[in-house]
């Protein structure tokens, strides 16, 4: 049976969840998920799949990523037990949150999207009030040894490129009743929230 946690540590659209929407958590069917095409870590035939969906400008996003990831990280997808993979949900609060988003794909078209994942969360408060954050995300993509130039052509063509795989990625969430970030699918279970290393690891563990 597929269920759910949540807290209150999240950028949520409603800034809570009702008792509705947790009940509606319970019908997630996750055999309907895509995610050939996602970007992940891990083995890709991990016995357990957990689904991130994050807004870079998210502070809580941020504090998941400083905290109970990099556990999950060592312990579970370095092992090969979780396979990883990240979806963008970026709220219509957060002005840069998509901005951010195409830069972590135009990363990944020269290898290194994960990397620009960790560099936007590391400085997340660099950019995140910028009224144009173009310059910062070009400046992580040289420290990265990146071809800048070929990052600063694809941010301009980002939207073209990549507003159909975002606008996916939220569909897909708001489908799933997710409204908040980060939240996360665990083999179809749902967590909302920046919540302790202990909790993502109770429910891995019942899986494996």
């Amino acid at each position: 049976m597929i269920g759910s946690i949540t807290n209150s540590e999240d950028c949520s659209t409603l800034q809570a969840n009702t008792t509705a929407d947790k009940k509606a958590a319970d019908k997630i069917e996750t055999q309907e998920i895509d995610l050939s095409n996602s970007a992940y870590l891990g083995e890709e035939e991990a016995p357990i799949t957990m689904i991130e969906f994050t807004d870079y400008e998210c502070p809580f996003c941020q504090r998941y990523y400083f905290g109970a990831f990099e556990d999950i990280m060592e312990k579970y997808i370095k092992t090969g037990k979780v396979k990883y993979v990240t979806k963008s949900l970026p709220l219509d609060f957060h002005e840069n949150a998509r901005p951010a988003a195409y830069a972590s794909y135009c990363a990944g078209e020269q290898n290194a999207l994960w990397d620009m994942h960790g560099k936007l969360f590391t400085y997340q408060n660099e950019w995140a009030y910028e009224d144009d954050p173009t310059d910062e995300f070009t400046k992580y993509a040289g420290e990265l040894k990146l071809n800048q130039n070929a990052f600063t052509e694809c941010l301009k063509t980002a939207p073209k490129n990549y507003d159909k795989t975002i606008n996916e990625d939220m569909a897909l969430a708001s489908k799933n009743k997710i409204k908040g970030t980060p939240s996360f699918l665990i083999n179809g279970q749902l967590i909302v929230g920046a919540q302790p290393f202990q909790s993502f690891e109770n429910i891995i563990e019942s899986l494996l």
